[in-house]
């Protein structure tokens, strides 16, 4: 018996391809910000990438999913039947409020640095104002540049949020209904007797 080497196949590692699903030029232009200096209201940055959403895009999902995760707050959270949900599993019950909320305050914890965790935390779930946030961060914030960290902060969650997979956060409705199966085209079938 021969010894052979090992047949050396040749790898190819492509970057991720970006699904053009998620930030078609439709979707950005409903949310871009008019006044825009970066995308003119297109809502797509050719500064990075072409086709890459602009920043007041994505500060803009992270204002409306903020918006509802406050809605639920201040909304009847132990009522036992607001949004409980039947699963597939019979006796299993969901509750996609709470779920959305634990998902939002997650999804920051998780792509957020120590600074910017802090930030989110005071300013926008707490919803203390600037001058109540300053002393309990690290780092000797001025005003301009803690208004540079808030943009940060929400473009960083709002990006997240919309890529995030299996199932986005963005739009809410959507994670709230959850996804939207689509029949797949069938050809009829005949019969011969």
């Amino acid at each position: 018996m021969e010894d052979t080497e090992p047949v050396k196949f040749r790898v190819r590692i492509e970057p991720p391809r970006r699904d053009p699903s998620k930030w078609s030029r439709q979707f950005t232009c409903l949310l871009a910000a008019d006044r825009c200096q970066r995308c003119y209201g297109t809502g797509q940055s050719h500064v990075y990438r072409e086709g890459y959403p602009c920043g007041c895009v994505t500060r803009r999902i992270f204002v409306r999913l903020l918006s509802r995760y406050h809605e639920i707050q201040a909304g009847p959270f132990l009522s036992a039947s607001r949004n409980a949900l039947r699963t597939g599993h019979p006796g299993i019950w969901s509750r996609k409020d709470i779920e959305f909320c634990a998902d939002f305050v997650l999804l920051a914890r998780r792509i957020l640095t120590a600074a910017q965790l802090r930030i989110f935390e005071h300013y926008f779930l707490s919803g203390q104002d600037f001058h109540q946030c300053i002393p309990r961060l690290p780092g000797g914030y001025v005003r301009g540049t803690f208004f540079h960290e808030v943009y940060r902060v929400e473009q960083r969650v709002g990006h997240a949020a919309r890529t995030l997979k299996p199932y986005a956060l963005y739009p809410a409705e959507e994670y709230f209904r959850g996804p939207v199966q689509r029949l797949a085209k069938t050809t009829p079938v005949r019969r011969t007797f």
